[in-house]
């Protein structure tokens, strides 16, 4: 499950590889040492004179020192600041620059600092991506691609595997009864990403619905809390059309004594197979899609099939739009002016997108796995996956 290189790949395999080629070559493109063009804008060519009509050349390494320094001083990263800053007022260079907005001095160091954090933003929320859609293995690691891969529908038959006891992992050398989803790719990342707060409601809302003794009480709680930590009905939203369910978050306000979060989370059983080695009590349900005899409930189940593909197709446009919002492709590769608000606004949109498709996968192959036992017949599965 280790992190590796997104590469650009004409035939990208996997469980989802076609879905997921677009996006592996714009993520490619990006973070590829190879891919020149990148900087084949004007913009971001050196040696172009009207390149210092609109921006100051600064190098990093001696930020603090200087304001602009000569060409042939360039010899570690650099960047290109907007001359025109609205926000900012060159009262006093001993001082530093005078932020309007925040009515105070910033230091070149300061400076330095946000520049840099600027750039590593854009550049981890692509990684972000390249690890949590798996785009080198197409998806076969994601957590859609592993639940993915409990699923079949072959020549008009409907299988779906999953575990009949609560999987386990390993923790100091110790057998635990939960699974360690920072072994996931992307998840440890994204947690990164993260404030603790966040964090923690996020797989705090995993462990609820991987959990078989989770009360109606406690799922809302936990999707409340999401819904509060980003401003956003979107979590709920996920619900709405679920059985039985009506997340009210108007009396909910979040609270919690204590920040930490835990990657370890509970997998009961009637779970998909998350690994062969976590589950030693394989099953599947079976079902002749074709049988005229369950006409309806196969209707039911080919709506639920499909809501699983959709709803990743559709996740996969909201990333993209994530990537464009701060990234132009259209001609070559430019970053575009956008500031720190912006940025860490596409971030935050980036991230709930991520967590939305951590939880629809869950629970579109859960409403899948028990439509499917409701119908079909179990038998016994013992080969891995």
């Amino acid at each position: 499950m280790g992190a590796q290189h997104s590469t650009l790949n004409e035939n990208l395999k996997g469980v989802f590889g076609k879905e997921l080629k677009e996006l592996n070559d714009l993520c490619y493109r990006i973070i590829s040492k190879e891919d020149t063009s990148k900087f084949t804008k004007n913009k971001y060519n050196m040696f172009i004179n009207e390149l210092y009509d609109n921006h100051v050349l600064v190098l990093e390494k001696q930020l603090n020192k200087h304001l602009k320094i000569d060409l042939e001083q360039l010899n570690s990263s650099i960047y290109l600041l907007p001359k025109k800053q609205e926000d900012v007022i060159d009262l006093d260079q001993d001082k530093g620059f005078f932020s309007k907005a925040q009515s105070k001095f910033i230091k070149k160091s300061d400076l330095t600092n946000m520049i840099s954090q600027h750039y590593f933003t854009i550049l981890n929320m692509v990684k972000l991506v390249t690890q949590v859609y798996d785009l080198e293995g197409g998806g076969d690691l994601s957590i859609a691609g592993i639940l993915k891969r409990n699923i079949s529908m072959d020549n008009g038959l409907l299988v779906v595997n999953y575990c009949n006891m609560s999987q386990f992992d390993y923790k100091d050398n110790k057998r635990v009864e939960k699974v360690n989803f920072g072994n996931l790719k992307g998840v440890k990342l994204l947690t990164t990403l993260m404030s603790k707060d966040e964090a923690r409601a996020f797989t705090k809302h995993l462990n609820a619905l991987l959990s078989d003794n989770t009360s109606y009480a406690k799922l809302e709680k936990t999707i409340c809390e999401n819904n509060l930590l980003y401003d956003t009905k979107e979590f709920s939203d996920l619900f709405k059309n679920k059985n039985g369910m009506k997340i009210d978050c108007s009396k909910h306000k979040y609270y919690s004594n204590t920040n930490e979060y835990d990657l370890f989370l509970s997998v009961s059983k009637n779970n998909p197979i998350l690994s062969g080695n976590k589950c030693l009590d394989r099953k599947k349900v079976i079902i002749n899609m074709n049988d005229k005899n369950i006409s309806k409930q196969s209707k039911k189940l080919h709506q639920l099939y499909d809501t699983f593909t959709n709803n990743y197709n559709h996740n996969i446009k909201n990333v993209f739009s994530n990537l464009y919002s701060v990234i132009d492709m259209k001609d070559g590769f430019t970053i575009k002016d956008v500031s720190n608000n912006q940025l860490q606004n596409t971030l935050k949109k980036l991230k709930v997108h991520i967590m939305k498709f951590y939880i629809n996968s869950v629970v579109d192959y859960k409403n899948l796995l028990d439509q499917a036992k409701k119908v079909g017949s179990v038998n016994v599965n013992k080969n891995n996956l």
